[in-house]
């Protein structure tokens, strides 16, 4: 009968703790869930950089607003369209703003291409800087691809979706709020010859919490200036480096930013300072500006680890 009794204690015991298990699993997978749902409803944007760990430098990325509103910024090459394309299509067709960050053919030559087919693709509104097409013309060098940014001043021109922006804009897209550093304008000339990568759109995506700033191709010699000019207001958790990361922007800028991340637009080879076709040591400012970038505290991402999201808040 003591027998009895304890193989059903026993019994009891077991289904006790088996019911305890399955209730502590339960509520972990809850906390988890709420856990989830919680970040993602104070998040205000999902930015996503894109590119090839073994091609060539370029710019993309895509910004998905909370409103499920969608932003692209560049796009690469011209024969990077398929790759965009097959992203937008995928995120529902509808490019409520495409900002183009300066016609060089790294940035702007996807753009062109489904621009001139769009298949499906709906573009609502074009944001980029309005060049002076004598000027650059004049001072245009053959990397330049001159005939690209004609192609897609001929695309755009007399559109009623585009606007130029300037320095000290501001703007709002599906309730994201953006503010513009530099852009295009006579003073340019000033700091540089090299007006395309000098007259690039330098913006800020603002969010609830956190903001992201994104240099483009924006050089060194505009350092001071925008330091000046804007101080403070640089100050963002994220970053896009400034002309991939090579001959960018100087460390007094970047310590002025001090970003929590930042993200380089370029492949294996640029990052490791080599010859994309040799495989040889070559004389890129890449590595020093990861080492700057790293003594301020950022954690450092490239396309070696693409697609990169960031959960801005």
């Amino acid at each position: 009968m003591k027998i009895l009794q304890f193989e059903r204690y026993k019994f009891l015991i077991c289904i006790i703790a088996i019911l305890t298990i399955f209730q502590t699993s339960l509520n972990v997978k809850a906390a988890a869930i709420k856990s989830k749902k919680d970040s993602m409803a104070a998040f205000s944007a999902i930015i996503t950089q894109y590119g090839n760990p073994a091609g060539r430098q370029s710019t993309f990325y895509t910004i998905e607003t909370k409103s499920r509103g969608l932003i692209v910024v560049d796009g690469g090459w011209g024969y990077d369209a398929a790759k965009v394309r097959k992203i937008i299509i995928k995120k529902g067709k509808v490019v409520d703003a495409w900002i183009i960050t300066h016609p060089h053919p790294d940035h702007v030559g996807a753009f062109n291409e489904i621009y001139s087919n769009k298949n499906g693709i709906k573009i609502k509104k074009i944001f980029t800087v309005k060049m002076n097409e004598l000027k650059y013309k004049k001072y245009a060098k053959p990397w330049d691809e001159y005939e690209v940014f004609q192609k897609f001043n001929n695309l755009i021109a007399g559109s009623s979706k585009v606007r130029y922006l300037k320095a000290g804009d501001s703007f709002r897209i599906k309730g994201l709020d953006f503010k513009v550093f530099n852009a295009y304008a006579s003073y340019v000339s000033k700091y540089t010859k090299d007006l395309c990568n000098g007259g690039s759109l330098m913006f800020k995506v603002i969010g609830r919490k956190q903001s992201m700033l994104f240099c483009a191709d924006v050089g060194s010699t505009f350092s001071d200036y925008l330091l000046k000019k804007y101080g403070n207001e640089l100050k963002s958790d994220y970053l896009q480096v400034g002309h991939h990361g090579n001959g960018g922007l100087r460390k007094s800028f970047y310590k002025k930013v001090r970003p929590r991340k930042a993200y380089f637009d370029s492949p294996n080879w640029l990052m490791e300072n080599k010859d994309q076709y040799s495989g040889e040591k070559a004389n890129y400012k890449t590595k020093k500006t990861i080492r700057c970038l790293k003594r301020l505290g950022a954690k450092i991402y490239s396309f070696k680890t693409s697609p990169n999201k960031i959960i801005l808040k």
